[in-house]
């Protein structure tokens, strides 16, 4: 009599090494932050101090900006900084109670990353406060001397803006000639305003790396933009220079260690979160393989 046998695979170690794979990729899933391709940003107009004219300059900055985040021939709507942006605009609060309530709705209701106001000095005294306590940077566009406000946290206030200025010639177009094609007038002051205003956001969410709740980064990159446009000459257009807005710069910045309205962004340390994982899986694999038995065929005995 011709006897058979024959192995059966042992399962258990493979079975266990694919459920090791799979806690494997969702640990690195659940640890590496969501890749963000937008932020949000809030615009605050006075109406006793500014116009519409301000979302002109402001508007124009934004289509200046590359679109690099996204494939060609994919619209990729309103960006700055190599990111999407969504632009929160309240041009009706009027009031100290009104102004808290437009900067708790950006801030609280919705969740920007940079506020951009264009008021007036007690204004901003107003809501300065509130504002930077919650993590948010506020950029403030006020005639206002240095010293007249204290050192405070996330705050970049941009008065009269001499360094600033050569942000308006630096390109081929300069801002009055780029805006005269855009709108088919001159800029008014407010407009200018809002063109710098979207220039630097743009300059320092750039500066970021996908990452505009880093307002260290953000006021580091601003600042450094207005004093080295300062220091450059502007191009020579002289029939083509925006009107005269005035300037001194105020940036006051500290370590910033919380930051409530983190956005969640692309980091390093997800990156190679991911690529850890996708060699984890690799390894594990391989292991896989090695402990699943050989199949042999039956032999007669």
């Amino acid at each position: 009599m011709n006897n058979t046998t024959s192995s059966l695979p042992n399962r258990s170690m493979p079975s266990v090494l694919v459920l090791a794979a799979a806690a494997l990729v969702w640990i690195v899933l659940s640890a590496a932050p969501a890749l963000a391709d937008e932020f949000r940003i809030g615009i605050l107009l006075d109406p006793a101090t500014s116009d519409s004219t301000f979302m002109e300059g402001f508007q124009l900055a934004v289509d200046q900006s590359p679109d690099v985040s996204h494939p060609p021939g994919v619209e990729g709507g309103d960006h700055l900084g190599s990111m999407d942006v969504v632009m929160v605009v309240i041009d009706d609060a009027t009031g100290p109670d009104g102004l808290l309530a437009a900067a708790n709705r950006l801030v609280e209701g919705e969740g920007v990353a940079i506020i951009v106001a264009d008021i007036s000095p007690e204004s901003l005294r107003t809501i300065m406060g509130p504002i930077t306590d919650s993590g948010t940077m506020l950029l403030a566009l006020s005639n206002v001397a240095s010293n007249e406000f204290p050192e405070t946290l996330r705050l970049l206030i941009v008065g009269d803006q001499s360094g600033a200025d050569a942000l308006l010639t630096d390109r081929a177009a300069t801002f009055r000639d780029a805006f005269i094609e855009a709108s088919g007038g001159a800029p008014s002051e407010t407009a200018t305003r809002g063109y710098i205003s979207g220039r630097l956001v743009d300059i320092g969410v750039e500066a970021t790396d996908r990452d505009p709740s880093d307002t260290g980064t953000l006021i580091d990159a601003m600042t450094a933009a207005m004093r080295t446009s300062a220091d450059t000459p502007a191009n020579d257009q002289t029939d083509s220079s925006a009107p005269p807005v005035s300037a001194t710069i105020d940036a006051t910045l500290a370590a910033d260690s919380g930051q409530p309205n983190e956005p969640e962004v692309s980091s390093g340390f997800g990156g190679a979160l991911v690529v850890g994982g996708v060699l984890g899986i690799v390894i594990v694999g391989g292991l896989i393989l090695r402990s699943s038995p050989q199949q042999r065929p039956d032999v007669p005995r």
